[in-house]
């Protein structure tokens, strides 16, 4: 992975994305499991293909936000959609501390003098552990409410003048 000065932004992006990588990965892995392609890539314990592959693109989205940027994961309202946001989020604040941590230690610095540079915004406020984390099947969810009925009837999309039949 790159260096963060180089080539890094001040909002980063990511919406419905990791749960496209986890289908795929995932879609990847059985057919692994199946012989129908090579294993090459299947390695790593305890973790699904899936997480590994998202664990890595959550890392390069991270590696692309500017100090003092913005990263923003969207997913769906969905049991899995949250479980990928609470995985994000902790990803990018254990790999924050550490860096904090490390940078204390080649400094000589008192212990955590040197501050993280990833704090949460959204869904929660702080930065501490997720307490949705334990009830893994709760879901973090926005409800928005959004017309896109008169748009895609602007944009020509025949499916929505179909269904009105």
């Amino acid at each position: 992975l790159q260096d963060r000065s180089a080539s890094s932004f001040d909002l980063v992006l990511a919406c419905y994305s990791l749960g496209e990588v986890m289908v795929e990965a995932e879609n990847e892995e059985r057919r692994i499991k199946s012989g129908m392609t090579s294993s090459k890539h299947l390695s790593g314990a305890n973790k699904t293909f899936g997480m590994r592959k998202v664990d890595l693109l959550a890392r390069q989205l991270w590696d692309k936000t500017a100090d003092g940027g913005v990263l923003v994961i969207v997913e769906p309202g969905t049991p899995r959609g949250s479980k990928l946001v609470r995985r994000v989020r902790q990803l990018v604040l254990d790999y924050e501390e550490r860096n904090a941590r490390n940078a204390e230690k080649k400094m000589n610095a008192a212990p955590n003098s040197v501050k993280s540079n990833a704090h949460v915004v959204a869904p929660c406020q702080h930065d501490k552990k997720c307490p949705m984390s334990v009830a893994n099947e709760k879901k973090i969810n926005f409800s928005n409410v959004v017309s896109l009925l008169a748009t895609r009837r602007a944009n020509g999309d025949a499916s929505v003048d179909a269904r009105k039949r």
